[in-house]
């Protein structure tokens, strides 16, 4: 990122929850737009340092003169801590499994299983307080926000998560998605295994109901 940027908020574009705007150096027809979207509060957060990709390549030619000629910095912002992304895909995917469109969301699937082999989530599964504060922390937040808008009444965020009760709605159609991910989504040509899939939620699923969540 450099220094001495102009903005241009994309009023159109701007509400509680998305922050639009333009950015340009000294000409705005070479603007390029950033998007910032979050419906709930980033707690707990993590801080993370960043560069762009030009910086990155720069800095492997050695260009080391053109990184100080365009001011080109690391960048450091809070996050959305992975711990809370991971509970929220978790939960997510049982809203939509239940609200009848998961198919839709199929890529939470993908997300929790790769989330869940990290050590980072490893490590948090193992505190079983911060796990519990998470999960309650994520349920309280999802009733908040959803009792305002047309969810069915058959869905309830704040009870326990009893995959088994809603397996069947990872049905064929979701697997066809999912193993397909290969083709249209992911940078690999290795086709996912939904059976593998399944099994990590039974695992996730065993967990929690130790903690009685």
């Amino acid at each position: 990122m450099s220094s001495g940027l102009n903005i241009e908020k994309i009023g159109s574009e701007r509400n509680k929850r998305n922050k639009s705007s333009y950015i340009w150096i000294d000409d705005p027809s070479e603007k390029i737009k950033i998007e910032i979207g979050s419906s709930v509060r980033p707690e707990p957060y993590a801080v993370k340092s960043f560069k762009s990709y030009i910086h990155e390549y720069l800095e492997h030619k050695n260009a080391c003169d053109d990184i100080l000629r365009y001011e080109l910095n690391e960048v450091t912002i809070n996050v959305l801590d992975i711990s809370r992304t991971f509970i929220d895909k978790l939960m997510a995917l049982k809203r939509h499994a239940i609200c009848g469109n998961l198919k839709e969301m199929v890529r939470h699937i993908y997300d929790v299983v790769k989330l869940y082999q990290t050590k980072e989530i490893k490590q948090f599964i193992e505190n079983t307080e911060e796990l519990k504060r998470i999960i309650k922390l994520t349920k309280e937040t999802d009733s908040h926000y959803l009792h305002k808008r047309k969810i069915p009444k058959t869905y309830n965020p704040l009870c326990s998560y009893d995959f088994q009760s809603w397996k069947v709605t990872f049905n064929n159609d979701v697997k066809k998605i999912y193993e397909s991910f290969h083709n249209d989504l992911l940078y690999t040509n290795e086709k996912q295994n939904f059976d593998d899939a399944i099994d990590v939620f039974l695992e996730i699923n065993s967990l929690l109901q130790t903690i009685e969540e």
